[in-house]
This record gives structure tokens, sequence and C-alpha cells, in this order.
């Protein structure tokens, strides 16, 4: 039973399908090729997707107090000093901080929103990866033109708010949508497996949901086309840093 500007009906529930996926983002990789000459170019032109990401879309940043990977990464790094661990693992955390910090700043200048169209309109690519960064910059530009202003979390309604849930807690949204500092390496397999041993504790997961009134159709309800378009995107985008050498 839904309760709307004034009115009150039934409504059939329906799910968008993250197939538990966790889409993590990194930013050391995007980092490294913006240090170097030869990558720099393509490194601004990705850098105008991640403002994207990080202004419109509103992706939760792992350095922001409250996002979920922050806590995350701030348990590793307890467990690392009590543990007495390598030289190395500390390192590594703290180049996620400094790094992090670093792009975050980046990401929230909004003259790389700004410069996203001429970036794609100018780039020429001279590698393979050159060229399936322009490609997907594209598609996120056309993403971010078509639904100029339009966050991540459009049909996003938590479920505590709806219903009661058997364990208290569902997944939520910016549990398995996150900026991550890499997505290689000791220290991003042990914050993987430790995201996902904790959130296959719970029960339910907070998907995008939309609510189609009992006297409408499918056809004339509103669509999950966005949805589709921004998750197949961002797993394409992680795609390309895994199979990268970055």
């Amino acid at each position: 039973m839904i309760h709307d500007n004034g009115s009150t009906y039934f409504a059939k529930e329906n799910r968008f399908d993250t197939d538990m996926t966790l889409f993590y983002i990194p930013v050391i990789p995007l980092y490294t090729i913006l240090q170097k000459k030869e990558t720099e170019n393509v490194g601004l032109l990705l850098l105008s997707v991640y403002a994207y990401l990080y202004q419109i879309l509103k992706i939760p940043y792992y350095r922001n107090e409250g996002c979920y990977l922050n806590s995350l990464y701030e348990i590793l790094e307890e467990w690392a000093e009590n543990d007495g661990a390598e030289k190395r693992t500390l390192r590594q955390l703290k180049e996620a901080k400094e790094i992090g910090d670093l792009i975050k700043g980046l990401l929230s200048n909004p003259e790389h929103l700004k410069c996203f169209g001429k970036r794609v309109r100018t780039f020429k690519p001279k590698s393979a990866f050159d060229r399936s960064s322009l490609l997907l910059a594209e598609r996120f530009y056309a993403i971010y033109r078509k639904y100029r202003k339009t966050s991540i979390d459009r049909n996003y309604h938590p479920m505590i708010y709806r219903e009661e849930i058997e364990d208290g807690r569902a997944v939520m949204l910016d549990d398995y949508v996150s900026f991550c500092a890499s997505v290689k390496g000791e220290l991003f397999n042990e914050l993987f497996q430790t995201a996902n041993d904790e959130l296959q504790e719970y029960s339910s997961i907070d998907e995008p949901v939309i609510f189609v009134p009992f006297h409408s159709t499918e056809e004339t309800a509103e669509s999950f086309d966005f949805e589709r378009d921004v998750f197949g995107r961002l797993n394409d985008l992680i795609i390309l840093w895994q199979e990268s050498q970055f």
C-alpha cells in the first residue's frame, strides 16, 4: 500500500536486480595514469567520468565519513596495527588515505564535469586501453546528457522504512556501490572478502524499486532504463581497471 501526495493505493513492487554485485570503483589507478605524461590525457578523460559519478550520480566515496567502505578501511587498519602487519600492508593503507583524499579533491572540482563533453570529442586514442576508455566515456557522457541531474538513488526506497526485516538490517545501496582505493592486490582482496562475508549475513538487499499501481500497465510505468545503463557501465569501468596494467 502506497501513500503518495495525499493518495493511497495498492501497487506492485518491481525491483531492479543488481545480481548481488559489489560495484567498487578504484581511484588509485586513475591517480597512476594522471601522473604519467604518456597516459595523462586518458587520465583526464576518465577524471571527467569520475567527476560525473561523484558529483551527479553521487556515488559514495570511501574517504567520506559515514561511507560503508570508510569504516571497513578503518577496521582493516586497526587489524593491521594490532597484528603487526608487514610494512607493505601499512604503506598500502597509508596510500589509500593520501591518494583517496587527493583524488576526492579533483572529483569535487566542477571544471572536470564542465570539460566532459570537450574531452570526449577531442580525445585521440593511441592504445587499446585508450580506445576502451573512450568508448566507456562516450557511454557515460550519453547517460549524463540524457539524465542530466539524476543520481543513482533515484528509485532507492530503503526497506527499513517500508517493511520489517528479520535481522533488522538490509544490505544498503552504499554497501555495494562505492569508490574504493584499488581493485587489485592484497589490501583489496582483504577488503572485498571482509565486505562479502559481512553483507552475506543479511537476508535482504535494498535495490532500486518502482511501484506500479494495479490500475497501470507495465508499459506505461516508469522503467529501469537508467539503472540498466548506469550499473552496466559501472561494471564495464571496473572490468577496464581489472584488465589493465595500472
